[in-house]
């Protein structure tokens, strides 16, 4: 009976202590969308509840679409690159769509399957832990929409 309690005690703290799928996604898009690479203001992004899908349109330059399904990303990296941190998210094949976007129709055009797709930040997001907090938001966020994260054998 004691270990009972004491288990639902721990599992009750756990609970309490995660951060509910609304607090991370409003924490991943504060973060993507003030650390775009060449422009605070480079990124939109949208999560749909409903749908589980992950929309971030590009902004800068060429304008570009990336949709990913949440609960099919496998892998979320993030790494230094001339200057810039890179942001993978890597998911089941053709579980990531990505294309030229329409503003004035608010459409992709010409998509195409894959699954991988980079985000591009600025050399900043690497302060303040930035990198393994952003990593472990979209792990937390993948499980909570019933996703599993692929782990490393070493």
């Amino acid at each position: 009976m004691k270990n009972l309690f004491i288990a639902l005690i721990l599992l009750f703290t756990i609970t309490i202590n995660s951060q509910t799928k609304q607090e991370t996604q409003d924490w991943i898009i504060s973060k993507l969308t003030s650390y775009g690479a060449g422009d605070s203001e480079r990124y939109g992004v949208v999560f749909n509840e409903k749908t589980g899908v992950l929309v971030v349109l590009d902004k800068y330059k060429v304008p570009f679409g990336r949709i990913a399904i949440i609960s099919l990303l496998e892998n979320i990296t993030i790494r230094e690159v001339e200057q810039n941190m890179w942001l993978t998210l890597t998911g089941k094949e053709k579980s990531i769509v990505t294309g030229i976007w329409d503003f004035n129709k608010n459409e992709m055009v010409s998509p195409e399957a894959g699954n991988s797709t980079d985000i591009i930040l600025s050399i900043s997001f690497k302060e303040n832990d930035l990198p393994e907090r952003m990593e472990k938001a979209f792990k937390h966020l993948v499980k909570l929409y019933g996703g599993e994260i692929k782990k490393e054998a070493f």
